[in-house]
């Protein structure tokens, strides 16, 4: 059943994308919205707020309702990024580290391309594809969404976490991206949840005359997403150390 509505929805964003391929300026807000996550709970419950990330979590908990993003797409790339914050004087990718958002995020074909503000590089990887998509379908914003699901893994060293995923697409918006890199589905895709995340769209607007920033993509140093984290978990590593022999 799943793959007949996988050629179903293929078929029809073949036809809507060859209608409508002209139109292909489209800018989308979204909303994010973050909850409790177990995990993190019984981290501030066993350490309290003086571990740095349990202070992350507790902090994004009370800040998120002061930023928004934004995707602007045109005809071959797409750029998800920050757009608004009221906190001027506060560190303002830091809160959504527990959302997996450390800057400006492009996808261009099949490659996505994040950027991380604090090693000021930008790390690679393929477009995500496996999805399971289902019947289940909801409203939003006026377009009819389906649901399709997948699974986030985060390695770290010998351990490998398994969050899950999932993502509300509109086959009636012909566009194969969405928030946080995501995308791959027969449209665009209106909501995501990844782990205790969730980006909600807020607005859509057709044919934006927004542009996007390529020069920031191009300026900088560009790595695997494997090898961005084989460099962090160093750099963590030493700290550590350097901790101890302090000590």
């Amino acid at each position: 059943m799943i793959v007949i509505y996988k050629q179903f929805f293929t078929v029809v964003f073949w036809l809507i994308s060859t209608i409508l391929f002209s139109q292909n300026s489209i800018k989308i807000n979204y909303n994010v919205v973050i909850d409790k996550d177990d995990i993190y709970e019984k981290g501030v419950e066993k350490r309290g707020i003086s571990d740095i990330n349990n202070e992350l979590y507790l902090e994004s908990l009370q800040e998120y309702n002061d930023y928004s993003f934004a995707l602007l797409k045109n005809d071959s790339t797409t750029v998800f990024y920050l757009e608004t914050y009221k906190n001027k004087s506060a560190d303002k990718n830091k809160y959504f580290i527990m959302a997996g958002y450390t800057g400006v995020i492009y996808q261009t074909k099949n490659r996505v391309y994040s950027f991380n503000s604090y090693e000021n590089v930008f790390s690679y990887k393929d477009f995500y594809s496996d999805w399971e998509i289902t019947t289940e379908k909801k409203i939003i914003d006026g377009y009819t969404c389906y649901l399709a699901k997948g699974i986030k893994l985060i390695k770290h060293k010998d351990l490998v976490f398994r969050h899950p995923i999932h993502a509300w697409f509109c086959p009636e918006l012909p566009y194969s991206v969405g928030p946080m890199g995501y995308g791959g589905l027969p449209g665009l895709i209106l909501e995501i949840r990844i782990r205790n995340a969730t980006f909600l769209a807020s607005k859509v607007e057709m044919n934006s005359t927004e542009a996007i920033d390529f020069d920031f993509l191009n300026k900088h140093k560009k790595i695997t997403l494997e090898e961005l984290n084989m460099k962090i978990e160093q750099e963590m590593d030493d700290a550590i150390r350097s901790r101890r022999f302090k000590n």
